[in-house]
Parts: C-alpha cells; structure tokens; sequence
C-alpha cells in the first residue's frame, strides 16, 4: 500500500465513511482530475483488495465500539433493579469506621468498589474554624427498598376507581359538566332571606 492509498484510507475513515471522493481530494491534493474522475478513481481505491479489507474492519470495529457505548445507557428493569439494591442493601461499615470514643475514619474512596460507589449519593467538604470536614451522603435506603418492592409487585398502589355502566352512575352536576353547562348556584341554607 501506498502513502498516497494510506492517506486515503485515514481521510475516508475521520470523514465517517460517507464521502469517498472528499477522502479522495485529501489524500492527492494536487490532482487535477475533474470532480466526476476523481469520484471514480476514490470508487476504484475502495474496491483494492487491502483497502476493503482495512474499511470493513474499521466499519467492524466502529459498530462494535456503538454497540458497546449505546449498551451502557440502555434502560432495563434488570439494570434498574441492580442499581436500586446497589443502595438498598449498601453497608454503612463498607464506607466508615467508628470507635468507641467517637474518632469516625472514612475509607478512601480509591478503595469502594462500583457496587459500593453506587450507593454513595454525594460527597461534599467545607473548611471551618475547627478544620476540615468531609461529609458522605449515602442513598436512602428505605426509598430504595420501596421502589424494589414496586418495581418487583411487591407493593402496589391502590387507586380508586370508578366504574361507569350507564349515565344514571353520573350526579346531576357531572351530567351537566358532560354537557358543557354550568350547575345553576344552589342556595345555601345558611342564608337569611
């Protein structure tokens, strides 16, 4: 393979595989072909055997590396489970240490694991005139166990509802809110005359 094939190859591949002439003009700038030739001569280096061999397993590669990034935002009630026992099932003692006498020891965060990391829900730090503090919020727990219980039926949500068989289930007023007319004032018995 040429300099002049390689640079091609590069140009076509950084202009995301779509303009073969345009990766063509990049890599023979000084070709005085017209526009139509030198559309032809990028279709004609497309097809040498080692470049189609070099494109495809780019294309290859390009899909594999989409595939694997679009999986990472994918959205499933497994991922959300996982995610919710993360903070549900987390153990305050995976984070810190407490004596007796009231010294409190935080776990560098270099040594949570992801499983850990996950139940950490913020972490903040202020200066005082007593010195520095560090302060680490853990996910609430009971609302994580809540939404699990959801998530998983355990716990459903009880509406009321009404069911409707006829217009005689309706009240006067909803029959007249049906028809779009407002009910007339009702007086109220309260009032003197």
């Amino acid at each position: 393979m040429t300099g002049k094939q390689r640079a091609f190859v590069n140009a076509y591949i950084a202009g995301g595989m779509t303009n073969a002439t345009e990766a063509y003009r990049r890599a023979y700038p000084n070709s005085k072909a017209s526009a139509a030739v030198q559309g032809q001569e990028a279709q004609r280096l497309l097809k040498h055997p080692v470049i189609s061999l070099m494109i495809e397993d780019c294309r290859v590669k390009a899909e594999a590396e989409r595939e694997k990034i679009a999986a990472r935002y994918v959205v499933t009630k497994e991922r959300i489970s996982h995610a919710l026992s993360l903070m549900a099932f987390s153990d305050p003692r995976d984070f810190y240490k407490w004596q007796d006498g009231g010294d409190v020891t935080l776990k560098p965060s270099a040594d949570l694991t992801d499983e850990q990391a996950g139940a950490v829900q913020a972490v903040s730090s202020a200066v005082t005139k007593y010195g520095r503090s560090l302060k680490v919020e853990l996910a609430d727990r009971r609302g994580a166990l809540m939404d699990l219980a959801k998530l998983h039926g355990h716990i459903v949500e009880k509406k009321d509802v009404r069911v409707i068989q006829s217009l005689e289930d309706l009240s006067e007023a909803e029959l007249l809110a049906l028809a779009g007319q407002v009910p007339a004032a009702v007086p109220d018995a309260t009032t003197k005359h």
